[in-house]
């Protein structure tokens, strides 16, 4: 598997060394980002040795990526090869690696659990047992991001959406309101349109990282347009920000794409791997699937949506529950009766129940009764949400009081 897609990035850059040095390090960090998604607690041993590939062709493809480095590191160290582990270390430090400086490793559950390596279905080790979760609820965070202008958008006004950023906003009144969500205001930050940059957005998953302890609730919600990346095996999809390089011939763009858009795997690795709360939800409002449609968040590329082995990372940890608008050959749909789109109404008329006092796990059976519903009579389309959780502790609600109010 790994062999022809190493041949059809070589084929994409020509050769690598007379392809433009930013077209080749573009590739490269997509190579990590692919790589990122077979390195988790549990990985068979032959999804860690594709990963390694990957990194090793991410470095030949740019020398001086110090995440690609960093994380061979991390999969040398893995896989017992501890002097080409040395090795990747010393040149992580020498390009001076993002990931090793803040001293992120995804084989860590940021809740304390995760599992064995795994080689042709024997564990190479025994996973940690589960431990309680606390009832105390200190405080709470979120991070809400909505997209509804594009700074592409300024040549290709099909881009720009209607009401992501009004999603956005509405989704932080509902979690400001003292009667539902009860979150204080400074503990919820907004980001739409402008201020949603890859970079802005990457600051608030650490900001959240930075501040969320242990008997915290987090929330992450973002509302923008979703793109597909048909030669990934894995389906690694990207969140298309307000700064992300598109243009109008999108499969000649992969590189800008791969750049400057927001991974899905940041989001995934911020949740498992950073935020130390034992409550996260995180939920998106986007669509991965194929052509552009009037009123709905998909790009001008065919493709499947975000790719289950995402999603069953997400059941790993405690108390983690991913909530998306559609499936993966879905689109999510908006509404100009109900100005918002579709999911995201729903959403927070299902969390109003009870006062904000209803499980996201319960919330999420009336999202999808409804949404599928109202796609179905305004839309004569199909839009069904879908669900991940964690085994263990994935039943807590927004609205619940924290130990200071």
């Amino acid at each position: 598997m790994i062999k022809w897609m190493v041949i059809l990035f070589c084929l994409l850059c020509g050769a690598t060394g007379s392809a433009p040095t930013q077209e080749r390090c573009a590739i490269a960090q997509d190579l990590v980002v692919q790589a990122r998604e077979r390195a988790y607690p549990g990985a068979s041993r032959s999804k860690l040795e594709d990963a390694r590939q990957l990194l090793k062709q991410a470095s030949s493809f740019c020398p001086s990526l110090g995440d690609a480095y960093y994380y061979r590191y991390l999969l040398n160290k893995q896989l017992g090869n501890q002097s080409d582990a040395d090795f990747s270390l010393k040149k992580a430090r020498e390009f001076n690696s993002e990931a090793l400086n803040q001293g992120i490793d995804p084989f860590t559950l940021s809740t304390g659990t995760g599992g064995a390596v795994v080689d042709n279905g024997k564990k190479l080790g025994a996973p940690e047992a589960k431990k309680p979760v606390s009832t105390a609820l200190r405080e709470k965070w979120a991070l809400v991001v909505g997209i509804s202008k594009f700074r592409a958008g300024q040549a290709l006004p099909k881009l720009n959406l209607q009401f992501p950023a009004k999603d956005a906003r509405d989704f932080a009144a509902f979690l400001k309101d003292p009667n539902y969500g009860s979150f204080k205001p400074e503990n919820v930050q907004l980001l739409t349109d402008e201020q949603a940059t890859t970079v802005k957005i990457r600051y608030g998953l650490s900001w959240l990282a930075q501040n969320a302890g242990k008997d915290d609730l987090v929330v992450i919600y973002l509302s923008s347009h979703g793109s597909p990346r048909e030669a990934d095996a894995v389906g690694v999809s990207y969140v298309v920000t307000h700064d992300t390089d598109i243009s109008s011939d999108f499969a000649s763009t992969k590189d800008g794409l791969y750049a400057t858009g927001l991974p899905m795997d940041d989001i995934v690795q911020a949740a498992q791997n950073r935020i130390k709360a034992e409550r996260v939800v995180v939920f998106l409002d986007t669509c991965y699937s194929g052509a552009a449609l009037s009123g709905a968040k998909s790009l001008t590329m065919e493709g499947n949506g975000v790719a289950s082995v995402t999603l069953d990372r997400f059941r790993q940890g405690i108390g983690r529950v991913m909530i998306t608008a559609s499936g993966a050959s879905e689109r999510s749909w908006e509404s100009q009766a109900l100005k918002n789109g579709i999911f995201t109404f729903y959403l927070i008329q299902g969390l109003r129940q009870n006062n904000g006092r209803v499980p996201v796990t319960k919330v999420y059976a009336y999202l999808r009764d409804q949404v599928v519903k109202r796609v179905r009579e305004e839309k004569g389309m199909v839009q069904t949400p879908t669900m991940s959780r964690s085994d263990q502790s994935s039943e807590f609600s927004l609205g619940v009081k924290t130990s200071s109010q």
